[in-house]
């Protein structure tokens, strides 16, 4: 049981990350969701796919499985990249930089609302909630540029995590 009372089940296929959620004291099996890895796991009142659809062929394909694991009742609840954003226009035509959240071969898919909750709702979910976390190219407004700077990129990561932490709380 992990600290909040819920049974959980880790799936993920970077080492470095299902070694983090481990140290974390969380159950994880290193590899990517697929029919194969759908067929073995339990079914769940909550299936949480954070960072995923961005870097999947066919995301219908990964939201219907994600629905065949879920109970009677249960969530899907999705975190993709704010792409193609009015605070990354913004960004891009004020600053004169390039589109660098375009991150092929990483990145497949981007999603807005609007084509997110398309997704769902052609798998066959209800849309509950919408939201969105502090938009990171406010730093790039306010002057700190980041996209260039790995160290400066992480500081605003963890800057942008604490407000989004804080405003959860």
């Amino acid at each position: 049981l992990f600290r909040s009372g819920w049974r959980v089940q880790g799936l993920e296929p970077s080492r470095q990350a299902a070694a983090h959620a481990r140290g974390l004291g969380l159950p994880v099996i290193e590899e990517f969701f697929n029919a194969t890895t759908a067929a073995q796991l339990a079914r769940y009142d909550v299936v949480h796919l954070n960072n995923v659809m961005e870097h999947v062929p066919n995301p219908l394909v990964v939201v219907r499985l994600a629905r065949e694991l879920l109970t009677p009742g249960g969530l899907l609840c999705l975190n993709v990249p704010n792409d193609f954003s009015a605070f990354q226009h913004t960004a891009r035509a004020t600053l004169g930089l390039a589109e660098w959240w375009v991150a092929p071969p990483h990145h497949l898919n981007y999603f807005d609302f609007d084509s997110l909750s398309h997704l769902v709702t052609k798998a066959g979910f209800s849309i509950a909630e919408r939201g969105t976390s502090f938009p990171m190219e406010l730093f790039l407004l306010m002057g700190l540029d980041y996209t260039t700077n790995p160290e400066l990129g992480l500081a605003c990561h963890n800057q942008r995590k604490r407000f989004d932490l804080g405003l959860e709380n």
